[in-house]
């Protein structure tokens, strides 16, 4: 496992951020700081504009309990292209510890991004009350390289939270921030607000799966 020394260090990063991002009293305090986004009836958006980049949050609710959720939405890593059309390809590359790992995936073109590469080192936080924090962010592999699945691009955060439904264990609450660089020839004024309406798909996707599983 030496050869993955890297990759622990920033599965500890991504925990330690995500944790903190929820933390922030403006995320918790009616998104304060935070604006607006693509949105509809079962799912907010919204962006924030920081150092790294723009920052966008979905939240939704889930017909789903929290560790199930968990494990169909980022631990079953194989089956996301069965259910989620925005990837190519998604799979495990390298089981770190219980709790953390290496993915590989590639998306496919959307409206007008073409397809991206991650490599990313991924980590799982259980809270004693039953929250479920799962971050991830990219990690650099020789082993695998650049060039055959598209412009890898660079992943600064990805990050969820998880809480249980106070008053039904059955359902949970979903939340998701992520920032990322998408490398390539593009303006950020053209990107961002198609990486907004990609992203809520991304989160209605995720709310669909869930209700779908609750019903087998």
């Amino acid at each position: 496992m030496i050869q993955y020394k890297e990759a622990f260090t920033h599965c500890r990063e991504a925990l330690e951020e995500t944790a903190l991002i929820f933390a922030e009293s403006g995320y918790n305090v009616e998104m304060s700081g935070w604006k607006p986004d693509h949105s509809n009836e079962t799912t907010k958006m919204y962006y924030n504009d920081r150092k790294n980049g723009r920052y966008f949050a979905g939240k939704t609710s889930l017909n789903l309990s929290a560790e199930k959720a968990l494990h169909a939405i980022f631990l079953n890593v194989e089956d996301a292209v069965k259910w989620n059309d925005s990837y190519k390809f998604s799979k495990k590359h390298a089981q770190l510890s219980i709790e953390c790992d290496i993915a590989h995936y590639a998306t496919n073109k959307k409206l007008i991004v073409d397809g991206r590469e991650f490599i990313c080192a991924r980590a799982v936080y259980r809270d004693p009350t039953g929250q479920i924090l799962f971050a991830a962010k990219s990690t650099p592999l020789k082993e695998i390289k650049e060039g055959g699945h598209g412009t890898r691009a660079h992943l600064y955060i990805s990050a969820a939270r998880i809480t249980p439904h106070p008053s039904d264990s059955s359902k949970s609450f979903y939340e998701y921030v992520i920032c990322v660089d998408m490398k390539g020839m593009m303006f950020k004024s053209v990107l961002n607000p198609v990486l907004g309406r990609l992203l809520l798909e991304d989160v209605e996707n995720v709310r669909k799966y869930c209700d779908q599983l609750s019903k087998q």
